[in-house]
């Protein structure tokens, strides 16, 4: 997804910490993600650009930056597929909520070693019950797709910001 955004004049990289996931997840993988996130922010910042961190509902947050009135206005998102139930639900409601913002979303496997929709779209598929089910489908997918060099980010400059 970065890789793409980076064809864009500006690029304003952001996470919202949605308070469905804090309340669902155990100590140590919510720290990885905070940690993650710091470590994210670092590599951006010696890039001259940084990571916005929003905390709230997307559906609250994403359309005050869809219709620009604080500091950032979007006009294009583009993300992570996500796999869980709550992810693809709240997915398509932020595509919904963009499209009536008339904001474009391309949305990328990379969540994942495999894109887990193409695997599960192929004709005979079966959901794997052992460990050699699995290894079966990752034969199957061939190799794993070699990591994107990092991309060349635009400087950002947000008023307030810096």
């Amino acid at each position: 997804a970065l890789v793409k955004a980076a064809t864009f004049e500006k690029v304003v990289p952001f996470f919202i910490l949605d308070p469905h996931f804090a309340d669902h997840v155990g100590v140590n993988r919510f720290n990885f993600l905070l940690q993650s996130l710091q470590d994210l922010d670092s590599q951006l910042r010696e890039r001259s650009s940084r990571l916005f961190v929003f905390r709230g509902k997307p559906e609250e947050i994403l359309p005050k930056l869809f219709n620009g009135k604080d500091e950032v206005h979007l006009s294009h998102v583009f993300l992570e597929k996500d796999t869980e139930p709550y992810a693809r639900q709240r997915d398509a409601q932020v595509l919904r909520m963009a499209e009536e913002h008339g904001v474009h979303v391309d949305s990328f496997s990379g969540h994942t070693l495999l894109d887990i929709d193409a695997i599960v779209a192929k004709p005979g598929f079966k959901p794997p019950i052992s460990m050699k089910a699995m290894q079966n489908i990752m034969n199957a997918a061939g190799p794993i797709r070699v990591p994107l060099d990092i991309p060349k980010l635009p400087p950002l400059k947000v008023e307030g910001f810096e």
